[in-house]
């Protein structure tokens, strides 16, 4: 499973055991993480003391096979603290972790050059979780039930985050009232201790995660502004169309780009690209639209058929494709219904092979996400009950996982798990679940996470376990005085 470095980072200041080697590197004492080299403007990832040695741990979220992480980064993080610390190099120990292991080459210089090296085990920095959590009261919830339950500080914040209308409440004995919070503490505590929800929270996960979908934008640079996403004419459903085809190995803020470098030069419309077809040909239309976008800094993407023109090539067979429907997404979704005679699944599949045959670079991916957003912020009406529209991807595989929402056991049980979720709590939508997945990530746990502002914390594994004390940033006079 893919654990994003930082995540690793946290897991193992929370338990530095993750790290630790029986015998050689034992009892690590937190100093600093993302310690800003001030000479270079560099950060070692953690930094940790071990006796009279500092710890220099370098981590990693993939298999390392690459000796410059060794001269690169390790020895020169070293290099660099020494210098500035005024320490001796055979005072500084260097560890280089990861949960995908080592290449045999990388092994052997670690061990000729003395750098540790530990695989890391994925459930345990899945399970790790802060240390010293204080015991703080709460006078929100009556005695009796606080007895009863044992509920401390953690149970209420994670209640709040559940409901924003209980830190307001005025809790009474009445036992309906009781009997509602009884079980949303059970549902916690089924969190807390095995790792998945019971059958309340996938309830409200379910109603949660339709509200995010309906009110969410569909497109990346969207994601934080006020945005529905609604795709309400042509013109946002061909920019959406042109966004799909265009969504492999490059990100969102390029496709406005190169929306925009094509606008400049009256050549987005698709009708536009038809008209200089017509006029020249395909070939003239390809190269014409990869100058624009190679003068305007896109970064064309390069495959084996058609090298720099891929983009290119898919934006004008995409274009081809609209015009067979004299530009109009509404036409082209009504064809599809009336040739499979008002069938709408016969109409989703067709739809996808249409899209998937006529279109370079359009596969399963690709007409998953157009149609997805065809239906989800448009005007079409399919259903969204295929497997393909979850979107199995190693991000998504994280955030569905105990990781965060704990919707799924493992990986191996990503779609049947999804599936049964879909069917039990969304009317059998999966590219809700896709949409969602993608845009809480997107959002709110990005390289800045923030749990505050998600609708989802109360039931995602990691704010349970942030809820807890971080550790204290260690003053290093003790070392260098």
């Amino acid at each position: 499973m893919y654990i994003p470095e930082w995540e690793i980072e946290n897991a193992i200041v929370w338990n530095p055991a993750l790290v630790e080697i029986s015998g050689r590197l034992e009892k690590l004492s937190f100093i600093e993480n993302q310690k800003y080299l001030k000479n270079t403007g560099r950060y070692i990832d953690i930094l940790f003391k071990s006796d009279d040695k500092l710890v220099i741990v370098e981590v990693k979220c993939i298999y390392i096979d690459e000796p410059a992480i060794i001269f690169d980064q390790v020895l020169e993080y070293k290099k660099e603290l020494s210098s500035e610390l005024g320490v001796p190099k055979e005072k500084i120990v260097c560890s280089l972790v990861s949960p995908m292991g080592f290449s045999e080459e990388v092994l052997s210089l670690c061990n000729n050059l003395g750098i540790f090296t530990k695989k890391l085990d994925e459930n345990e920095i899945i399970c790790s979780t802060p240390k010293n959590k204080p015991k703080v009261k709460s006078n929100i919830l009556p005695d009796h039930i606080k007895s009863d339950l044992k509920i401390d500080n953690k149970f209420m914040k994670i209640l709040r985050k559940r409901n924003s209308n209980f830190s307001n409440l005025k809790f009474t004995n009445e036992s309906s009232k009781n009997k509602e919070i009884i079980n949303e503490i059970e549902s916690i505590k089924k969190l807390k201790n095995d790792g998945i929800h019971d059958e309340l929270a996938k309830k409200r996960i379910g109603e949660i995660f339709t509200e995010i979908s309906k009110n969410a934008p569909i497109r990346a640079h969207e994601v934080n502004t006020n945005s529905d996403g609604r795709l309400v004419d042509n013109y946002d459903k061909w920019f959406w169309l042109f966004y799909s085809v265009m969504d492999r190995r490059s990100n969102a803020a390029n496709f406005v780009k190169a929306k925009e470098a094509l606008e400049k030069k009256d050549l987005f419309n698709p009708y536009k690209i038809i008209k200089l077809i017509g006029e020249k040909d395909e070939k003239t239309a390809i190269n014409r639209i990869a100058s624009i976008l190679e003068n305007s800094r896109f970064p064309l993407m390069r495959d084996s058929t058609m090298g720099d023109l891929a983009f290119p090539r898919s934006i004008v067979e995409a274009a081809k494709f609209i015009s067979k429907y004299d530009y109009d997404f509404e036409r082209l979704y009504a064809h599809h219904i009336d040739n499979s005679n008002g069938d709408p699944y016969t109409a989703y599949k067709t739809l996808r092979k249409d899209l998937e045959e006529s279109i370079y670079g359009v596969g399963p991916r690709i007409s998953s996400q157009f149609i997805r957003g065809m239906v989800l912020k448009g005007s079409w009406n399919l259903p969204l009950t295929d497997d393909k529209l979850l979107e199995m991807c190693k991000f998504n595989i994280r955030f569905a996982s105990k990781m965060r929402l704990g919707l799924i056991e493992n990986e191996s049980t990503y779609y049947s798990d999804l599936g049964r979720f879909a069917e039990e709590y969304l009317g059998g939508n999966r590219a809700i679940i896709s949409h969602v997945l993608w845009y809480v990530r997107k959002r709110y746990c990005d390289k800045k996470i923030m749990c505050d502002e998600c609708k989802l914390a109360g039931y995602c594994g990691y704010f349970l376990k942030t809820l807890q004390d971080e550790p204290v940033k260690k003053d290093l006079s003790w070392f260098v005085s």
